[in-house]
């Protein structure tokens, strides 16, 4: 639509909306207005941008996190209409942050499964699910589990820094910015999106597929 071709966005855009719902992913239709909503505002003030980025995903991360360790938090979350319990997420975040605070220097050699002996709760249906999940559910907590604190900032310094770095230096570039705008967006979708689900370095994930496609996009573009 942006490209002048209004008839064709248009439709694009009204078969994406319907799309979306029946899909049944929460998550993603969920986050849907927060990331048009922080792309419109990283796209034209580009000062902000850094900030908006690091202090979103720490705000994020400590909101869901804090709300499977603070009955304050999730009261909070719950004032505001939106589910505490993240579809039962928080019940995983609570194992795996504990996982994370036991070796968080040089992480865990397994995903999630490999810190049975450390899960601090174990009793109600919600935890058995947490004892059996794969993964956290949140990509930075399983990069602190897995990886140590190191491999944490190795996975921050990769997805994070230097596709924010590239965006900047491809706006100073004479190329197409809608192109710009399309890894820009798909990129922030990916990083955020990363807070709820386990997807960063996922063998045959076609989400990380596209968040690997739009960061090289970016890396080419600047």
């Amino acid at each position: 639509y942006a490209t002048g071709r209004r008839i064709a966005g248009a439709v694009i855009t009204l078969l994406a909306v319907v799309f979306l719902p029946q899909t049944g992913g929460k998550s993603s239709t969920a986050a849907l207005p927060g990331i048009l909503a922080i792309a419109w505002i990283f796209e034209r003030w580009p000062a902000i941008r850094i900030p908006l980025v690091f202090l979103g995903l720490a705000t994020f991360n400590i909101v869901t996190i804090g709300c499977s360790i603070s009955p304050a938090m999730r009261e909070l979350v719950a004032l505001v209409g939106v589910d505490p319990t993240f579809t039962n997420r928080i019940d995983i975040w609570r194992v795996g942050a504990a996982a994370g605070l036991v070796d968080h220097l040089v992480g865990l050699p397994e995903q999630l499964e490999s810190v049975s002996g450390q899960r601090p709760v174990r009793d109600g249906g919600g935890t058995s699910w947490a004892v059996g999940a794969f993964n956290a559910h949140n990509a930075y907590l399983d990069a602190a589990i897995t990886t140590g604190i190191p491999g944490l900032i190795l996975t921050l310094a990769l997805l994070v820094w230097l596709p924010l770095r590239d965006v900047s230096r491809a706006a100073a570039r004479d190329n197409d910015p809608a192109l710009t705008r399309l890894f820009t967006r798909i990129w922030l979708y990916g990083v955020f999106s990363a807070c709820v689900e386990s997807l960063y370095f996922q063998s045959g994930s076609l989400v990380w597929f596209m968040l690997v496609v739009a960061i090289f996009g970016l890396r080419l573009q600047a």
